[in-house]
């Protein structure tokens, strides 16, 4: 189940896609972003398609970007992971 997109007053949220990779890879910067992620290595756009496709073909998840408002600049990511829809949990 894919959603729509989601909006507030400053930020949108749309379902992410595969082509997001060139911008998503932008965004990590060693010296400031990349200290929060989960990779260790650096982010190519061929690794960063690859793990895009893998939640956005995945049951057990939901990612989408998240733009700001006002410009629709590219500013992150958000996901749900492991989903169980029969005890409707997730992970954040």
């Amino acid at each position: 189940m894919r959603t729509t997109m989601i909006q507030c007053r400053s930020v949108y949220l749309r379902p992410a896609t595969v082509e997001d990779a060139k911008d998503l890879v932008a965004l990590h910067d060693p010296s400031t972003t990349t200290r929060f992620t989960f990779f260790a290595d650096p982010i190519d756009i061929a690794r960063e398609k690859a793990y895009l496709a893998s939640k956005i073909e995945s049951p057990c998840d939901m990612l989408w970007t998240v733009h700001r408002a006002g410009d629709g600049a590219l500013i992150g990511t958000a996901g749900l992971h492991d989903i169980d829809r029969d005890m409707e949990t997730a992970r954040l």
